[in-house]
């Protein structure tokens, strides 16, 4: 009627929120999902374009039909609890231009397997807290984890790391019962509180050669299972002696492994604190 040929281009607010719908089909021309979009609705597929470069808090939360969804490499940002909830999504693809993943971005999705493009720099607090995830393979742009962000994935065995990243915060691994082995990068510089509490079947940790452990705190409390720390030559810091970690600078007996099969320690004479 308005002899012209009309393109969508957003989706508004709330505009499919707890709308019982199967699949949805976006055309080309979509740029922006706002806040809420399809909040709780029971949508099983939709395609996210290219040029796609908004999509706003929690777009899809609570959208527990949704099973999987491809991240257009268009999109920089995935903002705070975007798949929050969404219980049957097991797998998510993430193009390379994604550089950060805000605050509980995927908690409590049923995501396998993750696999993240080398632009991604920063994954936010909660991204993906008691997710079902087995794996982890990090990209070499990844710079740092914040709080949590793997918080009880209890399926978890393997996380691999690249050269890159600087900082691990507090909890980033706690109670990931599934883990055996935690190789950092020598690119790590800090490794906080409790990053690994309560990892029950880890076995082996392996500090790299720039890694501080940020204020000598117990950053695998509860890891009764751990069998041996190892730390790279070349870090100034810290050194391993009959399974023992201490802190050569401080002067400070720093973890001893609770299932190392050696039954006598010797503490070194320059070691003033436990």
């Amino acid at each position: 009627d308005l002899g012209k040929t009309l393109t969508v281009k957003t989706v508004e607010c709330c505009a499919f929120e707890d709308m019982v719908i199967d699949s949805v089909i976006l055309p080309e021309t979509i740029k922006s999902i706002f806040s809420c979009a399809f909040l709780n609705s029971k949508i099983k597929s939709i395609n996210l374009p290219e040029g796609l470069t908004f999509l706003g808090t929690s777009a899809f939360r609570d959208c527990y039909n949704l099973k999987e969804i491809s991240i257009p490499s268009t999109l920089s940002v995935i903002k705070e609890h975007t798949f929050t909830g969404c219980k049957d999504l097991t797998k998510v693809i993430f193009q390379e231009g994604l550089k950060r993943i805000h605050n509980s971005a995927f908690k409590y999705a049923s995501i396998s397997s993750l696999n993240f493009p080398d632009s991604l720099t920063v994954i936010g607090e909660g991204a993906f807290e008691s997710c079902l995830v087995k794996d982890i393979n990090f990209g070499k742009g990844l710079q740092i984890i914040y709080d949590e962000a793997f918080y009880d994935c209890s399926q978890l065995e393997t996380v691999k790391f690249q050269e890159g990243i600087s900082e691990i915060c507090e909890g980033a691994f706690s109670e990931c019962k599934n883990l055996i082995s935690f190789i950092l990068p020598d690119s790590l510089q800090k490794l906080n509180n409790e990053v690994l509490d309560n990892c029950k079947n880890l076995t082996h940790v392996h500090l790299g050669k720039n890694t501080k452990i940020v204020e000598n705190n117990d950053f695998c409390l509860s890891c009764n299972s751990l069998e041996r720390i190892t730390v790279n030559p070349e870090n100034k810091q810290y050194y391993v002696k009959d399974d023992v970690l201490y802190d050569a600078k401080d002067k400070m007996l720093v973890k001893a492994c609770p299932c190392s099969p050696i039954s006598h320690i010797l503490v070194p004479p320059d070691i003033e604190d436990v």
